[in-house]
């Protein structure tokens, strides 16, 4: 039979826990009793949190319904004889594996080392960069030409692509996409939101900050609003089609059960669209003030 002394402490009453460790319930050790106890037994020294290991979080990034559906593609085009087309495809698997991979190592080295939770899980993060890709990023290139593009002067071959001013501008877009989500999933945290609801709203909104600087991206110089919206249909089909997979992810109970989300009501939504439409509205006074950064 197992005595006191053999059962853990949190399974045991409170009287029997104060009986064991040999301390008063009310008062606790005293300042001599802590002092030879931490002599023979040392300081008390938590674990640190370990992060995933590599295999764990290949697989991790592997079981996702969008990686079945492209290894499923090679397969098929394996089977049909289109070899090009498999390997592009693979291709894209691995360098999308390989961005996973490193954006959760760095977001869980980040986590553990600032005792945070993880805002979006890198599983969102996979479903982020294929959606974006395809919906929004491929019909940039129906994008018709601006207008007066001949008659700028020619760009001297000796300065770089990547400029200071370019540079300046990706800096901002990063800070706005990163402190944004991070301040969505804080503030769901705070009005009482599960973290599931937090993550969802903060996914959401890291999408809703994409779609509207999709549109700021048609000119490096000019702000969005110069630019006629309807000059590319490709994108409003591209928009809609995002829109549609951010509600699928958001509320169908299959997508919440893949993806770790959940549905959001309407005061999240409000916050998701208010945050997205100021850090645009900060690029744009960006672009207004800073048109020339090529």
């Amino acid at each position: 039979m197992n005595t006191a002394s053999d059962t853990a402490h949190h399974s045991l009453a409170a009287h029997e826990v104060v009986l064991i460790l040999e301390t008063d319930a009310l008062n606790g050790l005293s300042p001599q009793e802590a002092a030879t106890r931490k002599g023979v037994f040392g300081p008390n020294v938590l674990p640190r949190p370990q992060g995933a290991g590599f295999l764990r979080s290949l697989i991790h990034q592997v079981n996702d319904p969008l990686i079945y559906v492209l290894l499923a593609a090679v397969a098929v085009t394996l089977l049909l004889a289109e070899y090009v087309d498999a390997l592009v495809i693979s291709v894209v698997v691995i360098v999308n594996l390989a961005i996973g991979l490193l954006q959760e190592s760095r977001a869980e080295a980040v986590a553990i080392l600032m005792g945070w939770t993880l805002p979006i899980l890198p599983t969102q993060i996979l479903w982020i960069n294929m959606t974006i890709a395809v919906a929004l990023g491929l019909m940039l290139a129906f994008e018709p030409k601006e207008p007066g593009l001949m008659s700028r002067p020619p760009r001297d071959p000796d300065r770089p692509l990547f400029t200071r001013q370019l540079g300046l501008r990706v800096l901002l877009v990063s800070a706005l996409l990163v402190g944004g989500t991070w301040w969505t999933f804080q503030g769901e945290l705070g009005r009482g939101a599960s973290l599931p609801e937090a993550r969802t709203a903060a996914l959401n909104l890291f999408v809703a900050f994409q779609i509207l600087y999709l549109f700021s991206c048609r000119s490096l110089g000019h702000p969005a609003w110069t630019v006629k919206p309807f000059s590319n249909r490709w994108l409003a089909v591209g928009v809609l089609l995002q829109v549609l997979a951010q509600a699928a992810i958001t509320y169908l109970p299959a997508m919440n059960t893949l993806f770790h989300t959940a549905p959001l009501d309407l005061q999240s939504w409000l916050a998701v669209f208010l945050a997205a439409a100021a850090a645009w509205g900060v690029v744009a006074l960006d672009k207004h003030f800073r048109p020339n950064i090529t």
